[in-house]
């Protein structure tokens, strides 16, 4: 039987080499391309692939909320990123999302192949060569969790302001809170996450995501 398959990459001449990898063995067939993240979801409802192999710099809106959507629209498919970047988080972010597969466009032709196999035939794939990132990021971002799920809701926010570059004046101002207990909140939430430095407060925080909740 053969798979059918929707591209979507913003580059033309990728599209037409990937499609005639693809389709040289016949086991594979590409029944559509797009360069859009909105033409990808129509394409996808009209053509019900049983596979789409998507870049995450694609046109029209958010690659993550794409992958989503495209998860909701076709629960049993198969979605596998196919991109040059290789950051732990935005490979995490793209299998939570609902993403099958990663795969680095600097693969082997035939590692091509055999990821797209192995995600149509319901396993998952990601490429060796960020394996080893994405488990690290993983275990960080849980260490992260753990360690904020530690924290008051006070502290929380408090936590947020200071890593968008408020200062103790202006976090009591927006929190309508005097600036002693800004501070109080600001050592004990120090204390449990075992930072004693500002700087490195800050950087915690874009880290573990406080500032895109």
């Amino acid at each position: 039987m053969t798979n059918k398959i929707v591209i979507a990459d913003d580059q033309p001449a990728l599209r037409v080499g990937l499609r005639r990898v693809l389709e040289e063995p016949g086991e594979f067939q590409v029944v559509g391309e797009v360069a859009g993240a909105g033409e990808l979801l129509e394409v996808a409802r009209e053509r019900k692939p049983d596979l789409v192999v998507m870049d995450l710099r694609i046109g029209g809106g958010c690659a993550f909320e794409a992958i989503a959507k495209l998860r909701a629209e076709m629960p049993q498919g198969a979605i596998l990123v196919f991109s040059t970047g290789d950051d732990a988080k935005h490979v995490r972010r793209a299998l939570k999302a609902g993403a099958t597969g990663y795969l680095l466009k600097s693969g082997a032709i035939e590692e091509v192949r055999q990821a797209i196999r192995l995600v149509v035939g319901g396993a998952s794939y990601i490429s060796p060569e960020i394996s080893d990132h994405v488990v690290s990021a993983i275990l960080q971002e849980d260490e992260m969790d753990v360690a904020l799920s530690g924290l008051t809701r006070r502290e929380r926010e408090v936590l947020r302001l200071v890593a968008e570059g408020f200062s103790s004046r202006q976090i009591a101002e927006e929190l309508q809170i005097s600036t002693k207990t800004v501070e109080t909140h600001r050592a004990r939430m120090m204390s449990k996450l075992g930072i004693h430095k500002s700087s490195k407060l800050v950087r915690f925080a874009i880290e573990a995501g406080v500032l895109d909740s």
